[in-house]
């Protein structure tokens, strides 16, 4: 079985390269600002993508919603944009992971 490239480290990497004016919610894509998964391809006229995919696995696994994270529609990650949301619960998820070994 082949390791997914999609990771917790492939997204922390992927997201802090992305600037905070690039972020928004509610909506996949507005021109070049895009939410977590609309920066992974996804959901932009019902389009999936592998990346989109892993990243929505990668959160459920760990109990947690993309979307609710980046529209700031939960309690448990308060930061103020959706980009410091999304990496906060990335590096939640990782210190979690590496706690358990799975990282």
């Amino acid at each position: 079985m082949t390791k997914n490239k999609y990771n917790v480290d492939f997204f922390i990497e992927k997201f802090r390269q992305i600037p905070e004016d690039k972020w928004i919610t509610k909506t996949y894509s507005d021109g070049e600002a895009k939410c977590a998964l609309g920066h992974c391809g996804y959901g932009y006229h019902g389009k999936t993508t592998k990346m989109g995919k892993s990243l929505l696995n990668l959160f459920y696994e760990n109990k947690l919603a993309v979307v609710e994270i980046n529209d700031g529609l939960t309690k448990k990650f308060l930061q103020k944009t959706p980009k410091t949301r999304i990496m906060a619960a990335l590096n939640f998820i990782k210190k979690k992971n590496s706690k358990k070994g799975l990282e």
